[in-house]
């Protein structure tokens, strides 16, 4: 239940958690009872149980737990920012901000601690844009950007961009700002250049996903496009071309939620960051070596539990218009096999792909690694 409530009057359902506590008050204060009684007659209008008292007392609470973080980031001198950008429900962009510090309030044990600032509009979302609202942000805070000693971003180009980006202009301002982008958002623009490369969709659970689009088609009153539809669909699904993209798809997928995951626990630091995406590179250069042939292998024992012939299907005719009148078409020529057409077309650039995203994403991450 919210601080306020869908309706502000009192005794009525819904109407938060302050309305909630003075009621619950007033069960056991003979005082409150009575102010709530002359309050809901009409016979004072100096009731303090209205919007405007709570939205003050909202802001009152948020600004001492503003001041707070403000006292602990100035304690710790030294601070890093985080800030990302999106739309609201109403298609306004807004700013997260988060400060990272230090903190040595605690005697006993030093701890890394991030405290979230708030939510704050932007006008103008390109770089110049955001850095003049940080900048902004950090003085009205009173904290001097000479302080900051890092930025944490996702990867944008209004935000990592080398030239006009965030991070640079913050570079220009404060060289010890050292920017770090997001490992989580890394990767999964990996994924996301990596299927960019391949027109092959992901499916798991095949044989459930092809007889419930069998099924689909044997509806009773079924759209005829719809049944058609989910035929193909469910004939797709057991290609073997299809069984090796999945089997790859897979394999590489598998490798990198490793890697996700692992970034995500509270104590990993730079170090372990860069050693762990190493490892996934030296993965994705070996499987792109050698991981077709197993693809192939494990594919094979997947079809045969799918009940489908683990074989090619042959490749349509290459139809070539003459080039001159006095010689031939040349109907029918296949410039590769089957099985050699989906590694050029398919494995190959997935795999060049992911690896050219993922040195490009986090060669500044190695480089700090190494300081």
């Amino acid at each position: 239940m919210a601080f306020r409530g869908s309706s502000d009057k009192l005794f009525t359902p819904q109407n938060g958690k302050f309305l909630g506590l003075i009621q619950m008050l007033a069960k056991f204060d003979p005082v409150m009872q009575k102010h709530l009684a002359l309050a809901i007659k009409g016979d004072t209008s100096d009731h303090y149980c209205g919007k405007n008292i709570q939205n003050e007392l909202i802001d009152l609470m948020s600004q001492k737990v503003n001041d707070e973080i403000i006292n602990r980031v100035l304690k710790a001198v030294y601070y890093s920012i985080i800030a990302d950008c999106t739309p609201d429900i109403s298609r306004k962009e807004q700013l997260s901000l988060t400060i990272r510090i230090v903190d040595l309030s605690l005697d006993i044990r030093v701890e890394i601690k991030e405290y979230f600032l708030g939510f704050f509009s932007v006008s103008d979302s390109t770089g110049l844009g955001l850095t003049e609202v940080l900048i902004e942000l950090l003085t009205k805070h009173g904290l001097e950007i000479s302080n900051c000693r890092g930025q944490g971003y996702d990867n944008g180009s209004n935000m990592k961009g080398k030239i006009n980006g965030v991070q640079k202009r913050i570079l220009n301002l404060n060289p010890l700002a050292l920017y770090v982008p997001c490992g989580n958002h890394s990767l999964n623009l990996v994924i996301s250049d990596s299927t960019r490369s391949s027109v092959k969709s992901i499916a798991f659970f095949v044989g459930d996903v092809h007889d419930a689009l069998m099924a689909l088609s044997e509806i009773e009153g079924c759209n005829p496009e719809t049944a058609h539809e989910a035929i193909t669909l469910g004939e797709q699904l057991k290609d073997f071309s299809f069984l090796v993209s999945l089997i790859v798809w897979y394999d590489v997928l598998f490798q990198v939620n490793i890697v996700s995951k692992t970034l995500q626990e509270k104590d990993m630091d730079i170090t372990q960051c860069a050693k762990l995406l190493k490892s996934c590179c030296l993965f994705l250069e070996n499987y792109r070596k050698c991981g077709f042939k197993d693809a192939i292998i494990k594919a094979k024992d997947l079809a045969i539990e799918l009940q489908v012939e683990p074989v090619f299907k042959p490749l349509k005719r290459i139809i070539r218009v003459k080039r001159h009148f006095d010689k031939p078409a040349q109907d029918g020529i296949y410039l590769f096999s089957p099985k050699k057409k989906l590694e050029i077309d398919f494995f190959n650039p997935l795999l060049d792909t992911s690896l050219i995203s993922m040195r490009e994403r986090f060669i500044q991450l190695e480089n700090y690694s190494e300081v």
